[in-house]
């Protein structure tokens, strides 16, 4: 099976050209380090819209530790979350020459254990979150860095190869980096799947906070209870609000001015805050709660300082804060963040 994968590099794609031309499935780049590509949620939306099945993501590491490699495969399952893709899909580890060479810009020196030790953090940390752990590796970091117990656990193996057939087993194969395919301007990347059945659950629905739409609503809520719920994110966000509103038989215009209503009478209560650094946004008070979301270095959350909560010295705030049009809640470390 023909595909691809992509990332930022290749600008605006028309997905719908793409698939016209007999590519079959699509990988994306959901960022690197600790920063997400740039065209990867709109990348994501726009392949689903037509079908396009996403095979996976591609995380390409910066870690100069296991512990880094841990935290860069929890940022690309966030990511895999946020755009709504399924279990199935593959999350790869990718560790390159610039892995090592950045390394070496911040002191540190990568070995070969120090791959394999990485490959197995990221990858386990994968399937314990819920995920399909794979490799991308290319013939040299295969044939002289992969332990054989690395080669032998239960990853997708992607291997970079671009002389004729894989020569080394492997699941996928890229096969190229100058292919040309209608819809993307530029030269792309190839690929060949082998192992086929990793499509069989691809583009299929997947529970996302947007399930925390009441799917049987009942409409003997009062007007201040459902105003709560657009407050706290489970309507959704405008256009959809009002239609899972209206659906339910709430008149979206009284529920509506009822949460204007609420939110400026919280106002002395809240405050603007911009987020110093990449931080988790979680369901609750502590490191040990549920990760939600990575709010991203620059972002603006609103803050409702009255529900704060110092726990063993660190302030928790709770904020509010929309992600890729969707309205989420939780606590976040006030540590990460300066007040506007």
């Amino acid at each position: 099976m023909k595909g691809i994968d992509i990332s930022y590099y290749q600008g605006n794609v028309n997905f719908a050209d793409v698939a016209k031309d007999g590519i079959e499935f699509v990988i994306l780049r959901d960022g690197y380090g600790s920063h997400t590509d740039k065209k990867f949620f709109e990348y994501a939306t726009q392949a689903k819209a037509i079908g396009l099945p996403i095979l996976g993501i591609y995380h390409f590491s910066y870690a100069l530790n296991a512990v880094g490699a841990k935290k860069e495969a929890l940022y690309a399952v966030s990511c895999a979350k946020q755009a709504s893709l399924p279990p199935s899909t593959v999350i790869f580890y990718d560790y390159e020459y610039d892995t090592v060479n950045n390394a070496k810009k911040n002191g540190v020196n990568l070995t070969k254990a120090d791959f394999n030790e990485f490959a197995k953090t990221f990858c386990e940390t994968i399937r314990e979150e819920g995920y399909v752990p794979g490799i991308y590796v290319n013939k040299d970091y295969y044939k002289n860095y992969a332990d054989e117990a690395l080669k032998g656990r239960d990853y997708v193996m992607w291997l970079a190869d671009y002389s004729g057939k894989p020569d080394y087993p492997c699941d996928l194969q890229q096969t190229g980096s100058s292919g040309k395919v209608n819809g993307i301007a530029g030269n792309v990347d190839t690929d060949e799947l082998f192992a086929i059945d990793l499509l069989k659950n691809q583009n299929q629905p997947v529970n996302t906070p947007m399930a925390s739409v009441p799917t049987t609503p009942s409409a003997t809520k009062t007007v201040d209870e459902v105003a709560q719920e657009v407050i706290d994110g489970k309507w959704g966000v405008a256009p959809e609000r009002q239609k899972n509103l209206e659906a339910a038989g709430y008149n979206y215009s009284e529920v509506q001015s009822r949460v204007n209503s609420m939110l400026k009478e919280e106002d002395h209560k809240t405050a603007r805050y911009e987020a110093t650094g990449n931080v988790w946004i979680r369901s609750g008070a502590g490191t040990n709660k549920t990760r939600l979301a990575v709010v991203e270095k620059g972002m603006v959350v609103l803050a409702d300082e009255s529900k704060s909560i110092n726990k063993n010295g660190t302030i928790w705030m709770y904020i509010s804060v929309t992600i890729n049009g969707k309205q989420l809640n939780g606590y976040s470390s006030k540590k990460y963040y300066k007040k506007l």
